[in-house]
């Protein structure tokens, strides 16, 4: 889904009409959202990923995310979700 914002999410809303109940394409459409401008509809996509997965935090989802095949778009990712993210931006 790198560099197509667009349709990713379009891909991402037939993901979340299927998968109901699972957080992890909130997750991508919150990175989505940001990349297209959309910062108040990316904390939303968090807020949706936190209400599903209380427990979740940024820092389990960044290991994954990390781990993207490009270093700097794994890193990139994280920072976006370190903003978006409700306990990061009260510090």
């Amino acid at each position: 889904m790198q560099g197509d914002h667009r349709q990713a999410e379009k891909l991402l809303l037939q993901v979340n009409e299927v998968a109901l109940g699972y957080h992890l394409p909130y997750i991508f459409m919150a990175i989505t959202l940001e990349a297209l401008g959309r910062p108040d509809e990316a904390r939303e996509a968090i807020k949706k990923t936190l209400e599903l997965q209380p427990d979740i935090t940024v820092e389990r989802i960044s290991a994954n995310i990390g781990a993207h095949p490009d270093k700097q778009e794994g890193q990139r990712r994280i920072k976006i979700l370190q903003e978006l993210w409700p306990d990061t931006n009260a510090s």
